[in-house]
């Protein structure tokens, strides 16, 4: 009941409980889920009781930006979220589950599977879920529930020569970094395909007067020599449209038709341009019935397939949301020395993204680089930030080298990095000391414009300092 701004309800105030970062996040889910911007929270005895913690101290609770507020960035165990870092309910999402432990019904074989929403709609969705043994139809079309829970064709999943994963669980998350302007994680599949499977994301957050994107690293090592890499995308839609044939399609998030498409939560005009940055062999647009409660729609879906190279095969896809307000990037293929991947083009912004098995030395104009994951940008030609899984980044006296692969995320002169324990080299003009989580590190050599430090196991945040500062 929320007639006149009064809202009963204990069930979500109850995240209290745990901590007042909890509470604030279900007050934010809470506030705009009722459409409020002021609300009072009142409740039975048995509410207040379960309620008890931060939120018990405050009866009755007025909603205000205090309170709520959009959770940021997450990376656990065995699901990860880049969320844009502004206080919307429009803002970019996109998650990944790598579940491990025991086989249980209701999961579906989804290892390693993304979703995705922005700007007030779902732009990437998995299979749905409208009951436990139904075939579901719709537009003439009938989908098996076989399909639909047991197979991980039917979710935004990587397949190995078009074989279902032989279960529904993946390896986990395996690193990241949050928090700032470019955001990552690595979800790793090791036991449900015939090989490995590193799925990179890489969140481009909204800076610079650029919009927020995200890129889309797969690493696959498969058994068989020869094998086919089979990527799965399902836009929210009910068609895609090609833009260019095996490069770029678009998917407008709306109701096709009059009735045909997906369930709509906004009045924006909400696209979604996908953009293969590695040439694939082919891209087949296959359909299947997209369930949710009560409402089910034919739909296209991408099933876009990859070579391997010595067992191998490294991709980069560019998904990049917009809409009446916020426009996509001119995106083209860059492809060079084992490297494969995209520029990205905002009016001055300028973003290169690559990707590659990483055993060999790369370079872009005067930029040269070592690893799996790079991407740097330019504004207006120049470097103010980058980003590699690798060992090696170098543009004029800016970049790193390393003894040993780290996941290293600079912008000027700060940044974080996740590192197994390597001797860092960092490179900056007049730089003369790094610090490391606030404290000053030990140089273990140094020259002009560059330092060399240990960086121990783990994740820290980096500080580059310089004589001018």
């Amino acid at each position: 009941d929320n007639e006149g701004g009064v809202l009963i309800s204990h069930t979500t105030a109850r995240a209290a409980r745990f901590s007042d970062d909890a509470y604030g996040y279900a007050m934010w889910v809470l506030r705009h889920g009722a459409g409020l911007e002021t609300a009072t929270l009142k409740g039975y005895l048995a509410s207040y009781i379960a309620m008890a913690g931060s939120a018990a101290a405050n009866n009755p609770i007025e909603f205000d930006i205090a309170d709520a507020r959009l959770a940021p960035s997450r990376i656990f165990t065995n699901y990860a979220a880049l969320i844009g870092n502004s206080q919307s309910k429009d803002e970019l999402y996109l998650s990944v589950l790598s579940l491990t432990g025991q086989e249980e019904y209701h999961t579906h074989y989804e290892a390693n599977a993304i979703g995705m929403a922005g700007y007030g709609e779902i732009l990437l969705r998995n299979a749905g879920y409208d009951g436990p043994s139904t075939d579901v139809s719709a537009g003439g079309l009938t989908t098996p529930v076989e399909f639909l829970q047991r197979n991980a064709e039917s979710g935004n999943a990587l397949l190995i020569d078009g074989e279902n994963h032989s279960g529904k669980y993946g390896s986990g998350l395996v690193e990241g970094i949050v928090g700032t302007d470019i955001e990552y994680f690595r979800s790793l599949n090791d036991v449900s395909i015939n090989g490995s499977h590193n799925r990179d994301v890489v969140f481009v957050q909204a800076a610079d007067g650029a919009n927020g994107y995200y890129l889309v690293m797969d690493h696959v090592s498969a058994d068989a020599s020869g094998a086919s890499v089979n990527v799965a995308w399902h836009p929210n839609t009910a068609e895609t449209e090609t833009v260019q044939g095996k490069k770029e399609f678009r998917s407008d998030i709306e109701v096709q038709g009059g009735a045909d498409g997906p369930v709509l939560f906004s009045n924006n005009a909400v696209r979604l341009s996908t953009f293969l940055g590695t040439e694939p062999t082919s891209v087949e647009k296959k359909e299947m019935v997209n369930q949710s409660r009560g409402h089910h729609y034919r739909a296209e879906y991408l099933y876009v397939t990859y070579p391997t190279s010595s067992n191998r095969a490294d991709i980069l896809t560019v998904l990049f949301p917009s809409d009446q307000n916020h426009s996509a990037g001119s995106m083209k293929r860059l492809d060079s020395a084992g490297y494969t991947g995209s520029e990205i083009t905002q009016e001055e912004v300028v973003d290169v993204a690559l990707t590659s098995r990483g055993t060999s030395a790369g370079s872009q104009g005067s930029v040269s680089f070592t690893g799996e994951d790079v991407v740097y940008r330019t504004v207006s030609g120049d470097l103010t930030s980058y980003f590699v899984k690798g060992n090696l980044f170098r543009d004029g006296l800016e970049g790193f080298t390393s003894t040993r692969w780290v996941a290293l995320y600079v912008r000027d002169t700060s940044g974080k990095i996740v590192s197994p324990g390597a001797n860092v080299t960092f490179y900056y003009p007049g730089i003369d000391s790094v610090e490391l989580d606030g404290n000053p590190s030990s140089a273990v050599d140094n020259g002009a414009n560059w330092v060399t430090i240990y960086v121990p196991v783990g994740e820290h945040a980096v500080a580059l300092s310089t004589s001018q500062n």
